[in-house]
């Protein structure tokens, strides 16, 4: 994005990917610390955007539009005024301790 975007009037939603295979942190062996990637989509807009998700199989952690909400596919309906936080799960190498 760029300085210029954030001042958009019409611009009322955003989408966050933070990859967990990316991060700069390293465990007492030096090896890289990895976790699950996580996708947090925000609307402060008054009606509902839909948000086309990268490939992964997501998994709601949390909507503060509904209580149960539905395994989601391509796409997402992010109702007015909400966030949802989605998950994919880290595929996990065996450890040194399993090899």
């Amino acid at each position: 994005m760029t300085d210029q975007d954030w001042h958009l009037a019409y611009a009322r939603c955003l989408g966050c990917l933070m990859v967990g295979k990316r991060l700069a942190e390293r465990d007492e062996q030096g090896d890289p610390v990895m976790d699950d990637d996580l996708l947090i989509l925000l609307n402060a807009h008054h009606d509902a955007v839909d948000f086309v998700l990268p490939a992964a199989p997501w998994e709601v952690l949390l909507d503060t539009a509904r209580e149960d909400p539905a395994p989601p596919g391509k796409n997402y309906r992010l109702e007015a005024r909400s966030l949802v936080l989605l998950a994919t799960p880290m595929r996990t190498a065996p450890s040194r301790t399993d090899a």
